[in-house]
C-alpha cells in the first residue's frame, strides 16, 4: 500500500517518504537503524532533513528492512533521487526507459526533477486509463 499524501500538496522528499515509511511500519528510528547498521542520530538527522539522501546500498537496507516493494520501493529510491528498480530491471532492453533514466539519473534540481516526475506521471496514467489526472 503505497504512501499517500494528505492534501493536494505531495511531499515526496526523501526525508518526509523515509519518515512515513517507518512510521507506517510501526518501527522506532533507533530500533530500525540498529537493524539497518547506521547510528541512529544519522537516521534522525536523514529523517529532519539534516542529512543529503545516503548511499544506494543503505537505501536497499532501509527497503529491506520496511519490506517495500514495487511502488513503495520505487518511491522511496526516487526521493533519494536513486533509479527505481522497476526501471532498473528493465532498462536493458527498452531504450525509451533507458532515456527517462538517463533524466532521473541526471543532475537536475530538486524543481526540474519535481517537474520531470510530474510529466512523467501524468503521461503514464494517461495510458493505463487512468480516469482523473493530475
Amino acid at each position: 500500500m503505497a504512501i499517500e499524501a494528505q492534501s493536494g500538496n505531495e511531499d515526496y522528499s526523501f526525508p518526509t517518504t523515509l519518515r512515513q515509511f517507518r512510521e507506517r511500519e510501526g518501527t522506532s528510528r533507533n530500533h530500525m537503524a540498529h537493524q539497518i547498521g547506521v547510528d541512529p542520530s544519522y537516521l534522525t538527522r536523514l529523517e529532519h532533513g539534516h542529512r543529503e539522501p545516503p548511499r544506494y546500498l543503505i537505501i536497499e537496507a532501509i527497503a529491506r528492512y520496511l519490506k517495500l516493494e514495487g511502488p513503495d520501493q520505487d518511491l522511496l529510491f526516487m526521493s533519494a533521487n536513486f533509479l527505481p528498480p522497476s526501471f532498473a530491471r528493465v532498462i536493458a532492453s527498452a531504450s525509451l526507459i533507458s532515456e527517462v533514466a538517463a533524466v532521473l539519473n541526471s543532475p537536475l534540481s530538486e524543481q526540474d526533477m519535481a517537474d520531470y516526475q510530474t510529466v512523467v506521471t501524468y503521461v503514464s496514467r494517461r495510458w493505463r486509463g487512468a480516469s482523473q489526472y493530475s
